[in-house]
């Protein structure tokens, strides 16, 4: 279940918004669920707190109170630091107030803007439905468990992009967020599965269903994410080797 939370101190418009999540559970293949509506921000805190998943925060962003601003600001920080899958929806009551909420760095999943249309809501909740469904499937099959600050992280392998050794941490890199760990790269590949991630050097292990091509005279390994990773010449052969394998057995067919 994702659980929806809603923050909106205005009285109508948490009424509103409520009917609008619950009109799109009712009508769609979903296991999007409203838990929670509340004026208190403090209360959105500890409903947040109290769950153990992924959330979506829906958070209003009254117009002329920078308190509400600062208090909805700050949840959202709190929720991607608690889990990083997190959804942050805002809910600004002023489009003036569309560039100070940017400026503070927090990235949302969406924004809307009063008033909170139906449709646009709707559009918003499909995408974040979709998204959602796509890490379960993806989740119900082999994960790396990692530790980072206070949380404990559950990565599909097939989500991850590459792994990076630097400043004696480890940077987990997916399409959507970065993990830094602890732990040496080599204790790491140990537990890797080994015909899904390739040591292509010192520094990186690289997941082989991301790379898009190799360049073999300057030994760079570029990714279907934009990325592109060194490649030690101790590694050239035996990478070209396993591409190749990949090529005859109709990899991407």
């Amino acid at each position: 279940m994702l659980p929806v939370i809603i923050f909106e101190p205005n009285q109508e418009t948490r009424r509103h918004l409520k009917g609008c999540v619950q009109a799109y559970s009712s009508t769609h293949d979903t296991s999007m669920s409203l838990l929670a509506d509340t004026e208190s921000l403090n209360d959105a805190v500890r409903y947040l707190n109290g769950e153990d998943g992924i959330s979506l925060m829906m958070l209003s962003v009254a117009a002329g109170k920078d308190e509400t601003r600062r208090g909805a600001v700050q949840l959202g920080r709190a929720a991607i630091r608690k889990n990083r899958d997190n959804y942050t929806l805002f809910c600004l009551h002023n489009p003036m107030d569309l560039e100070s909420l940017l400026n503070t760095g927090v990235r949302p999943v969406g924004v809307l803007v009063r008033p909170f249309e139906k449709e646009k809501l709707e559009k918003l909740l499909l995408r974040i439905d979709k998204d959602y469904q796509e890490i379960r499937e993806e989740s119900q099959g082999e994960c790396l468990v990692v530790d980072s600050g206070n949380s404990t992280y559950r990565v599909p392998y097939s989500r991850i992009l590459y792994i990076e050794a630097l400043d004696k941490k480890l940077n987990i890199w997916t399409e959507r967020q970065t993990l830094t760990v602890r732990m040496t790269l080599n204790t790491l590949e140990e537990t890797m599965p080994k015909d899904l991630f390739f040591r292509c050097h010192r520094s990186y292990l690289v997941n082989i269903q991301c790379v898009e091509r190799v360049d073999f005279t300057d030994m760079v390994v570029f990714l279907t994410s934009g990325d592109d990773l060194p490649l030690a010449r101790s590694a050239r052969d035996r990478l070209r080797e396993i591409l190749e394998t990949e090529r005859k057995g109709g990899r991407g067919a």
